[in-house]
């Protein structure tokens, strides 16, 4: 573990590619990611514990492995307060050419009494692309940090979620207990 008052300045990192059968190509050009030939990749995960560091000194260091070592350094303390020794983001590129499954992502709460971890809650940078994708999400009139999760939608063939289309550059984001 670093000692106190170590500040360590951005460390670079390769993405840790996906392959999925809804995935593309489209992360070649726009996001500048070298792909295995001949692959469907969904998702490159930028944060992942296995995204590997480029940098010297950092060289071939997982992004789990520099947590470990440089912890409260690499994190900050107020990440480390809520979150534990752990690194609190997962930022991913997603190029998704089929209609996703529908998630939904419960409150800290309950993950805190299924699996002693913390609730996440989505967003999206929607990024420039043709043709133009489509977010599917269940919009209700008010969501709340605090607020019991809403009611989950009977189970159906097409889940009452509404398509819509949001600006390039957009940041929606799906709070915990919304299906999107």
């Amino acid at each position: 573990m670093a000692g106190n008052g170590l500040r360590l300045g951005a460390v670079k990192l390769r993405a840790s590619l996906h392959e999925t059968i809804w995935g593309g190509r489209t992360l070649a050009t726009l996001a500048g990611k070298q792909l295995p030939a001949d692959t469907l990749i969904g998702e490159a995960w930028e944060t992942a514990l296995d995204a590997v560091a480029a940098p010297p000194p950092f060289t071939g260091a997982t992004l789990g492995e520099l947590v470990d070592r440089y912890g409260e350094a690499l994190i900050g303390a107020q990440a480390v307060a809520i979150y534990g020794m752990r690194f609190p983001l997962l930022t991913k590129f997603i190029d998704a050419n089929q209609w996703l499954s529908v998630q939904v992502h419960p409150h800290d709460a309950l993950v805190r009494v299924l699996a002693d971890d913390h609730g996440k809650t989505p967003a999206w940078v929607v990024l420039p692309t043709e043709p133009r994708r489509l977010l599917r999400y269940l919009l209700h009139d008010r969501f709340h940090q605090h607020d019991p999760p809403p009611p989950l939608p009977r189970i159906s063939p097409q889940p009452p979620l509404t398509p819509f289309q949001p600006p390039t550059h957009a940041l929606p984001r799906a709070p915990p207990g919304a299906p999107h």
